[in-house]
């Protein structure tokens, strides 16, 4: 092999190292699947922002008044923390680790596994980018 294919070999497999780490920072997001202690649903949507590894969100809709998320995100790993309020005005707040898939037409999944604060109980939700 000359020098030149080398040299472009090389290059090559630098470019393709590099992977840049997935932010959700201006996603739209929607509930395709929620646990039956989940108070989300298809009509929610959660606006996503981030920024070196925090990510936060505010979501509305279905029977959410309003929510707030926070958490840390590492790879394909997110923690957060969130609380909301329902139509009926009542306050609850939770934690959920996710895992970060990314779909094959490029949207983003969130696969949620929330517990609640006090005794509401926990479940899995998916959240898929819109």
């Amino acid at each position: 092999m000359g020098d030149r294919a080398l040299d472009e070999v090389r290059a090559l497999m630098r470019h393709s190292s590099r992977v840049e780490p997935l932010s959700l920072a201006g996603r739209r997001m929607r509930p395709v699947s929620v646990g039956p202690n989940s108070e989300i649903d298809g009509e929610t949507v959660f606006e996503f922002g981030g920024e070196a590894g925090i990510v936060w969100a505010v979501y509305a809709g279905g029977r959410i008044r309003r929510g707030f998320l926070l958490g840390h995100m590492g790879g394909t790993n997110l923690e957060w923390h969130y609380a909301q309020a329902n139509m009926s005005g009542v306050v609850s707040a939770g934690r959920a680790p996710c895992s970060v898939e990314v779909l094959a037409d490029g949207r983003v999944r969130l696969v949620e596994n929330f517990k609640w604060d006090g005794d509401q109980g926990q479940g899995v939700n998916g959240v898929e980018e819109i």
